[in-house]
């Protein structure tokens, strides 16, 4: 009996073998026969990472000494590389240290001269990193303070926002420059002689000098009240002119965005020029009043003229272009107008461009309007005020209360009440600066829109 059963049991094992045996081969020719039906290709897998290059160095720094300089960075874990790589870019000398350093000098330099070093780590698989650059200037230690920076200049961009512009001392040391405003700092290199910080700007603004030994200078002082740029324009009724003067110094100041009526022009030049010009097309149908039952008074469109520093914005300024010569003098816009009792009515929908002044008829006493003008240069002007309706009626241009000119309204009437032509110009004699300028209107059936000041040219 246990004869039978041994004999059994040896049986099953050789039948569970050979079905084991079998059941392999016919699935590795279903995967075969799959493969061929299927005719996908099979691309071997490279080893993991192979091709990409080791890490730079982290926390890499340089200092200064006595002809020399040298360098330092985190060491490698042990066994992650097979060498560092360091060349001096300005003579050509590389050193290969073990993958585990962390220092390495160089000497026989030359003291204040600035020298850039090339650091790259080489992988067990002896492929090198992208690199890492530093710079650093030998030099000799000293215990003396550095001149003071000189023609420090401090400019206002905004309530809380200064642009500060220095020259360097003749020092030949000097690593960085600290600028202060009340209670806050910020540090530029040496090689950067200008800054922007915020802060209270009733405060002085204050620049020091820091030389390689850790030295500080004394403190230069200024106010931040000087303009970056100064803005004038004229028009001639059509097109606005807009001038942005750029004080010269200023080398950070790259590029304007100009924006008026809704539409934005961008300088097209590099480097900007001492005075950039810009020419528009107005809005004739821009409204004249501040509000809708037109009791507020007038509203002209400012120039918007935005500074850019490397393509990015740092202040805005407007500018409101009327009232400048040579260019237009729009009536309805008086600093004041003595009616004496008379109501002037400014016609035309309210609108700026298209306003006027008008309604003087059957009035015993002329009404006059006083304007603030700012002339751009001297010379003679051709002054031409333009008129709606009555032909004849005699006007008077005064200057400071000192110089008159008269003038009529023309040998003949314009189409209708709303259709201007200029009189006759008049000679005016101006010089360069602000005055005041006064019209006296007469009394009688025509309307006034603006005066063109047209300069003439000897």
């Amino acid at each position: 009996m246990n004869i039978l059963l041994e004999e059994q049991a040896k049986i099953g094992r050789i039948i569970k073998k050979t079905i084991w045996g079998i059941l392999p081969l016919v699935s590795l020719s279903f995967v075969m026969q799959s493969c061929d039906e299927n005719k996908f290709p099979v691309t071997p897998v490279p080893d993991q990472f192979e091709f990409i290059p080791p890490n730079d160095v982290n926390m890499l720094s340089a200092k200064g000494g006595d002809g020399q300089i040298s360098l330092t960075w985190d060491a490698a874990v042990e066994n992650t590389l097979k060498a560092v790589h360091v060349t001096n870019q300005n003579t050509g000398e590389e050193k290969v240290l073990p993958g585990t350093a962390n220092e390495v000098t160089f000497t026989g330099l030359t003291n204040y001269e600035k020298y850039t070093f090339l650091v790259k780590t080489e992988s067990l698989q002896e492929q090198l990193s992208y690199g890492a650059t530093i710079s650093a200037k030998p030099f000799v230690a000293d215990n003396i303070k550095p001149g003071v920076v000189v023609n420090l200049v401090g400019y206002k961009l905004g309530d809380n926002t200064a642009f500060v512009v220095w020259e360097s001392p003749e020092d030949n040391d000097i690593e960085k420059f600290i600028i202060a405003l009340g209670t806050e700092t910020i540090t530029v290199d040496a090689e950067t002689t200008y800054g922007t910080i915020y802060g209270n700007l009733s405060q002085p603004l204050k620049v020091y000098a820091v030389d390689y030994s850790g030295n500080t200078s004394d403190a230069a002082e200024t106010m931040a009240n000087a303009a970056v740029v100064t803005i004038d324009g004229f028009d001639d009724g059509d097109t606005e002119t807009v001038q942005i003067h750029k004080d010269p110094i200023i080398s950070a100041v790259d590029g304007y965005v100009i924006t008026y009526f809704g539409q934005e022009y961008r300088s097209e030049v590099s480097p900007l020029p001492e005075v950039y010009s810009q020419t528009m097309p107005v809005d004739n149908d821009q409204p004249l009043w501040l509000d809708g039952d037109k009791t507020q008074g007038s509203w002209l469109e400012p120039v918007k003229v935005t500074l850019l520093s490397g393509g990015k914005e740092i202040s805005t300024y407007e500018y409101l272009t009327y009232n400048n010569i040579p260019g237009t003098v729009m009536l309805t816009h008086a600093t004041e107008l003595y009616d004496e009792g008379v109501t002037v009515k400014r016609n035309n929908d309210g609108k700026s461009f298209n306003s006027n002044l008008g309604n003087f008829e059957n009035k015993g006493t002329p009404i006059y309007g006083v304007y603030d003008i700012n002339v751009l240069e001297d010379g003679e002007y051709e002054a031409y005020i333009y008129f709606a309706n009555e032909k004849g009626k005699t006007f008077t241009i005064t200057i400071d209360d000192e110089t008159s000119v008269e003038g009529q309204t023309g040998p003949e009437n314009s189409a209708n009440w709303d259709t201007y032509i200029p009189a006759p110009a008049v000679i005016v004699a101006l010089t360069q600066g602000t005055h005041k300028l006064r019209v006296d209107f007469p009394a009688g059936g025509c309307n006034f829109k603006k005066i063109v000041f047209k300069k003439i040219d000897k």
